[in-house]
């Protein structure tokens, strides 16, 4: 039964437990398993409420209910999942704890996956706001979202403008392809007035975009070099997360540093299991008070099972 994934068994962290768990480590049926972190003393509430979910088999969900509404749509097809749409996205709790651990030990890290996979809903919809959450009791990250385009260094320019920075723009254009060491530089002066333990996580999604729409090659490298040397910093203050399509992965291998840090640094996302499935199905219902007639979600299951992608087509 314990090798079955949807029979009911869960992990507990307990107080005393280190802070960056690593569940490579664990059995194999226990390692996409999900958990209730009570590292932060067994009078936390919130893992006391995730305790209960996960002994009824329902996910977490918000820490402030959503009121029930039959006028809005939980359910986003094709379309990516956004912050915003945190409230309707499920089925994916372990992979977000998964990612929150490996972003303790590191600052940089590559999600990658296939076409539709849903790893730029899991980073938008499901990394990002659990970052957030922590970030109220933790140190914070400051997120910073943008795909990199035809022109990412002029992208990351403008990323570093909203961030506050002060300097002209053609110049802080000049000074990114000039030296690596720019972006880390600029976001410690933009950083300068917060607190101490704030962080800046630049969130690249689409990276694969260097490649199919970048043409400058030159601009290409020195958009790697500030990434890159601002996330090999232990004690800097900035770090980077992208998403990228598994089948750009070798054109990687032409940048050395680069290659070796998504060697050292990934996550790939696998596709929802059929107790994931169930809940993207079923939760985003449930939250706006709708329910399914008997059997349906069944018979959906059975419909879009082993087939990748399948689901928001139906």
């Amino acid at each position: 039964m314990a090798n079955d994934p949807e029979f009911r068994l869960f992990l507990v962290l307990l107080p005393g437990l280190p802070e960056r768990f690593d569940a490579a480590g664990l059995l194999p049926f226990l390692r996409m398993r999900t958990w209730v972190d009570y590292r932060r003393g067994l009078d936390d509430e919130r893992a006391f409420h995730g305790f209960v979910s996960a002994v009824k088999g329902l996910p977490l969900g918000p820490a402030v209910p959503i009121e029930p509404s039959s006028e809005a749509c939980p359910y986003r097809g094709l379309e990516v999942f956004g912050e915003e749409h945190a409230e309707f996205f499920f089925g994916r709790d372990a992979d977000v704890q998964r990612l929150l651990e490996k972003l303790k030990g590191t600052r940089f890290l590559a999600v990658l996956g296939a076409s539709g996979s849903g790893k730029s809903s899991l980073v938008r919809a499901g990394l990002i706001p659990a970052l957030k959450r922590i970030g109220a009791t933790a140190g914070a990250w400051e997120i910073v979202l943008f795909r990199p385009g035809a022109h990412p260094i002029e992208t990351l320019a403008a990323q570093l403008l909203r961030l506050g920075g002060d300097a002209p723009m053609q110049q802080t254009v000049d000074g990114l392809v000039a030296d690596p060491r720019t972006l880390h530089l600029a976001a410690a002066l933009a950083l300068g007035k917060r607190a101490a333990d704030t962080c800046v996580l630049f969130v690249v999604d689409q990276f694969e975009e260097v490649f199919t729409l970048c043409r400058g090659e030159e601009e290409r490298d020195a958009f790697f070099g500030n990434l890159l040397y601002g996330a090999s910093i232990p004690d800097g203050r900035s770090g980077v997360l992208l998403t990228m399509r598994a089948d750009f992965y070798h054109r990687c291998g032409a940048h050395p540093e680069l290659a070796q840090q998504l060697a050292a640094n990934q996550y790939l996302v696998s596709s929802l299991q059929r107790e994931g499935l169930r809940q993207a199905i079923e939760e985003p219902a449930r939250r706006v008070g709708l329910s399914f007639e008997p059997g349906l979600v069944a018979t959906i299951l059975d419909d879009v099972a082993h087939q990748p992608g399948a689901l928001p087509l139906l």
